[in-house]
């Protein structure tokens, strides 16, 4: 992979799991997806998950962090927003 992509990936799981973070510690989204950060988007990912989109998902679940709701029912976990783990081994 390109190292431009790997980048790209490492920054959509990090948004992903940012958003996993402030659901499993209770904290308004909006205190991390503020208006200042995420490149002029943050509305616009707040908009996202909290209309259930659950963005860059199949990263996370592809690096073992967390399943979709399918693959956690198989593997008797709860979905994103929930974690299976927090950090990459």
């Amino acid at each position: 992979m390109p190292f431009f992509a790997a980048e790209a990936c490492e920054e959509m799981m990090a948004i992903a799991w940012s958003y996993a973070a402030c659901v499993h510690l209770n904290i308004d989204p909006a205190v991390v997806f503020h208006p200042y950060g995420y490149k002029g988007s943050s509305d616009w990912y707040l908009e996202q998950y909290g209309a259930g989109n659950m963005l860059y998902l199949p990263l996370l679940q592809w690096a073992g962090f967390c399943y979709d709701a399918v693959n956690a029912q198989k593997n008797g976990a709860k979905p994103f927003p929930a974690m299976i783990r927090w950090l990459r081994g």
